[in-house]
């Protein structure tokens, strides 16, 4: 079932109960997830993806990523934030509870 659905000018996030973001619509800054054609100067049926993907986790990989808790679309921008937990950085600190959050583009 899907829990959340955020609308952003053109594009949709939809998340669902076991975390997972789909997402659709114009994604010619790469809104929804997916890279473009190389080619800037002409629009293509590759910026529009009609039908609702996986962006998070990548597909096949679930079990190596954190669910998502959260969604935001914004203009041309796709955000999602994952459930609180044990990360750590470069010095070797931890940090407990901490919610990341990810750019989709």
């Amino acid at each position: 079932p899907v829990l959340d659905v955020k609308v952003g000018n053109n594009h949709v996030l939809a998340l669902t109960n076991n975390g997972k973001v789909y997402a659709w619509g114009d994604n010619e800054y790469g809104q929804v997830g997916y890279r473009k054609a190389k080619d800037k100067k002409s629009r293509s049926k590759k910026d529009i993806v009609s039908s609702p993907r996986q962006v998070y986790p990548p597909p096949g990989k679930e079990g190596k990523y954190k669910r998502a808790d959260q969604i935001l679309a914004y203009n041309n921008t796709s955000f999602l934030l994952t459930l609180p937990s044990i990360l750590g950085d470069q010095s070797g600190k931890l940090f407990r509870n901490q919610n990341v959050l990810i750019f989709i583009r």
